[in-house]
């Protein structure tokens, strides 16, 4: 019988936007603090001998996933001042 198990893994990051039409502080670009909790359910793994046995996924995996797919888009790297502007990357359409 597979046994499956639940991981949640937490990332912090920094992420700038701004509301363009607004009239009070927030239409210009600034940043704030987020977390995210990321939950994976999956078999755990059996494969003896190995570093992966007895896992759903090893944590550096996800973080390299995460990182790439989600936190590098959406990072305070944004430009500010004149030049804010909306940005797609990775499928996502970000306005900063």
């Amino acid at each position: 019988m597979t046994k499956y198990a639940i991981i949640t893994k937490e990332f912090a990051f920094e992420a700038a936007h701004h509301l363009p039409n607004h009239r009070g502080k927030c239409r210009r670009p600034h940043g704030h603090s987020y977390r995210l909790q990321i939950s994976l359910r999956g078999p755990i793994l059996q494969a003896p001998g190995e570093s992966s046995d007895g896992m759903v996924m090893d944590f550096d995996d996800l973080k390299s996933i995460v990182n790439a797919t989600i936190i590098e888009n959406l990072s305070d790297s944004a430009p500010r001042g004149d030049a804010a502007q909306v940005v797609e990357k990775g499928g996502w359409t970000i306005t900063i």
